[in-house]
């Protein structure tokens, strides 16, 4: 199964999701959460969410899009917010006005996206469309500039072993996804199995751990390709694989493309 196929898709997204009206039970990564007017939290491969419940008025606005959109704007800030148990438990409260800004700014994208979908394809709607994603991308940069400005924001809670585990994993998975994307690496971190390992991982995430390794080595792959005249070789050479046959044959068996049809298929896309 290569990652684009349907049963990626839920898993295949980033951005934000924020309650504007009523209140709604989920689970996040294992901890319960209520949400209510304010009350934000991250959407991201690594964060899995089971709705529970929710009141007759509910209403939340998300604003996604594919990792290798958005992941320029985050990927910096990722160990920082591990630091805030942000992978775990990944929940702001947002004040009344910066809720009102939130969702001002959300409305305003999603009238701008129903807009141009309806614009015949062309010069026109592409430059619309970057002007679409570059609003994204603003509003998940300053929701990150904020968080990371307030120094007691999202405190970190108690962790048990288990998250624990999980957390060493994703903190190391950051700093090695270069030179590491073998499971018994992280295992042997932990002083795990590899199996025992295997599992705490995916019962906290809802992804074994060869899943995440696989989703951020894409991610950061095609994060580089999106690059102007980024050559391939570089790419593979930036993501240590030894060769970079080795890498066209690890994209396509991920994605189900060559690393050169997905620069093509970029560059018809953004119009460059």
């Amino acid at each position: 199964m290569y990652i684009g196929e349907k049963a990626y898709l839920c898993a295949m997204k980033v951005g934000i999701t924020i309650c504007t009206c009523g209140t709604a039970e989920k689970i996040l990564n294992g901890r319960r959460l209520i949400m209510q007017r304010g009350t934000l939290h991250i959407i991201s491969p690594l964060i899995t969410c089971v709705e529970l419940a929710q009141s007759d008025d509910f209403v939340s606005l998300s604003l996604t899009d594919a990792p290798d959109q958005l992941i320029d704007v985050m990927y910096p800030y990722l160990s920082h917010l591990m630091e805030r148990n942000m992978p775990l438990f990944p929940v702001i409260e947002l004040s009344e006005e910066r809720c009102c800004y939130y969702e001002s700014n959300m409305r305003d994208i999603f009238s701008l996206q129903t807009e141009v979908s309806m614009m015949p394809q062309g010069i026109l709607r592409q430059a619309n469309e970057k002007v679409i994603l570059l609003r994204k991308q603003t509003l998940v940069l300053e929701l990150l500039t904020h968080l990371l400005s307030q120094p007691t924001a999202n405190a970190p809670q108690p962790c048990t072993h288990k998250e624990q585990i999980v957390m060493q994993f994703l903190q190391s998975l950051v700093k090695n996804h270069a030179t590491e994307r073998q499971v018994a690496f992280y295992a042997a971190q932990a002083g795990l199995s590899r199996r025992h390992f295997s599992s705490i991982v995916s019962e906290r995430l809802g992804l074994t751990p060869i899943e995440i390794i696989t989703l951020v080595t894409i991610n950061n792959a095609k994060r580089l390709l999106h690059e102007k005249g980024v050559q391939v070789k570089y790419v593979a050479e930036q993501l240590g694989f030894p060769e970079q046959f080795t890498f066209r044959k690890y994209f396509k068996t991920h994605t189900g493309m060559s690393p050169r049809a997905y620069q093509k298929n970029i560059r018809v896309a953004f119009g460059n």
